[in-house]
């Protein structure tokens, strides 16, 4: 029987194996170190840049200089937005541990607050409230699309989503066309089907951009009135010392006078109201409720009436007469004198950018 002999092992294949596992750890950390370095410098310069281009954007005065530099302004804002989502973005590619990007992250959401708080506002000198609001959009709507598309990328791969995201468009585009087409062909039919008039001594509207019509809010606050005067050939008015009767003065004889009753929209039904429905319905009333004027007329039930003369026309409404007459009795010489003012139908800024006067005097008054 042979004796046994034990096999001898060679120990520095494992020592080397060791060794070679501990060198490219020791590679990889001097990589992400050198890598992340590299990305949070990148994340600290646009950090910077978007803190200077939202200040700068925050730059305000009176009227004239808003409406002089609202496009610089309006640039100013897109670009920190552009550099605060490349922070966003360049937090998602660091190689880090998650505890860390979820402190950079709550980072950001402290730098916006802080925004928000460094100048939150409402006027044209210091407009913080409406940049803060715009840029939150910005954010909502233009990041989230980019995640979405970035882990669509993600998903199906680079050849697919092309491919797949070239239908998607196409697709959007079409759709967008046709509802621009509408805009376009319903943007200057006004009340009663009128068309916009263009000529010499008309009022010159300008036509708005027609994509903006495809924005959740489709208005510009920082535009002014869009209207002129226009020249009056005739009058129309509820004749208080003829019993209210409506009234139709100072036509030319040469011209149909005629008188339109407005139909009362509060007795309308759903149906009737709903957003694009209104005004066919309001339309079909007013083809039966057209009259010719020769001589005042009684109409103690309406509110409004359109006063025709021509081709010109004016919109008359009734103002509600005192319900209870005031008591005839000896007023005392010292007594307190209450004003009310009420302004319906029209926005802070409006009132700010169309009253200035009103504006300053009720400042004094309150």
């Amino acid at each position: 029987m042979s004796e046994y002999v034990p096999l001898e092992t060679d120990t520095c294949p494992r020592l080397l194996d060791v060794k070679g596992e501990q060198n490219i750890k020791i590679k990889y950390e001097k990589y992400f170190k050198k890598y992340n370095k590299k990305y949070f410098v990148i994340f600290g310069i646009f950090y910077i840049m978007w803190i200077i281009f939202y200040k700068k954007s925050l730059k305000g005065g009176k009227l004239a200089f808003i409406k002089n530099n609202l496009f610089k302004l309006a640039v100013l804002l897109i670009i920190s937005f552009i550099f605060y989502s490349l922070c966003l973005w360049t937090i998602a590619f660091m190689r880090i541990r998650k505890i860390v990007k979820a402190l950079l992250y709550i980072f950001m959401v402290i730098s916006l607050v802080g925004a928000f708080y460094y100048d939150h506002g409402e006027h044209f000198k210091f407009h913080g409230m409406y940049n803060f609001m715009v840029f939150c959009i910005f954010i909502v709507i233009f990041d989230t699309l980019s995640l979405i598309l970035y882990r669509w990328y993600v998903f199906v791969g680079l050849k697919k989503f092309f491919k797949q995201f070239s239908i998607f468009a196409s697709f959007i585009s079409f759709i967008f066309f046709f509802i621009l087409r509408r805009y376009e062909n319903v943007w200057g039919v006004g009340f009663l089907n009128k068309k916009i008039d263009d000529g010499e001594n008309l009022c010159k509207v300008r036509r708005p951009i027609p994509w903006f019509d495809l924005l959740p809010v489709r208005q510009n606050i920082w535009t002014g009135s869009e209207s002129c005067e226009r020249k009056e050939i005739f009058n129309a008015y509820f004749d208080s010392e003829n019993e209210n009767k409506f009234t139709i003065v100072e036509c030319p004889e040469n011209l149909p006078i005629s008188y339109v009753v407005l139909p009362e929209t509060r007795t309308m039904n759903f149906k009737e109201r709903k957003k694009f429905a209104l005004r066919q319905s309001v339309n079909k009333k007013l083809d039966v409720s057209v009259f010719n004027y020769t001589e005042p007329v009684a109409l103690p039930d309406v509110e409004a009436v359109l006063a025709k003369c021509g081709e010109h026309d004016k919109l008359v409404v009734r103002l509600a007469g005192r319900r209870v007459k005031p008591a005839k009795e000896p007023q005392p010489k010292d007594k307190l004198n209450i004003l009310l003012i009420y302004i319906d139908a029209m926005s802070r800024r409006q009132f700010f950018r169309s009253l200035p006067k009103t504006k300053k005097f009720n400042g004094k008054i309150t």
